[in-house]
């Protein structure tokens, strides 16, 4: 199955991306990206993989723990305490809709409210 990113979905991975070089640095970095990669081909190969949950309130939307993808990374290159989730929607065409990636800290039904009604897809984001 493949996937494709909203547009807010792209603007955080960047943001996510320099946060952690800023933070971490580019090693950390890298790993971080490697599972958030890992993260999106699980939900990309099976949108109802255990780890999964429906959004309270929000047919049809689920969120993702990119902490679930942890074991398919190589140990040496795990991340502690991965912190992101990221929110999605199986579209009718049968792609999944990456909508966004949020931290843990923010408000679910907030957050993924507002991911909903802005998303805006470029036909070029797909992967998979």
């Amino acid at each position: 199955m493949r996937y494709r990113l909203a547009k807010a979905a792209e603007d955080a991975l960047v943001a996510i991306r320099v946060d952690s070089i800023e933070r971490w640095g580019k090693i950390v970095a890298n790993r971080y990206d490697r599972l958030i990669d890992q993260a999106l081909a699980d939900i990309a190969g099976n949108p109802s993989l255990p780890g999964a949950h429906e959004v309270p309130g929000s047919a049809g939307l689920k969120v993702y723990s990119i902490k679930s993808s942890r074991r398919r990374i190589v140990r040496e290159d795990r991340i502690g305490n991965p912190r992101h989730l990221v929110v999605y929607r199986l579209a009718s065409d049968g792609a999944v809709e990456i909508l966004g990636v949020i931290h843990d800290r923010m408000l679910l039904g907030r957050a993924v409210g507002r991911l909903a009604r802005d998303a805006e897809f470029d036909p070029a984001s797909s992967s998979g």
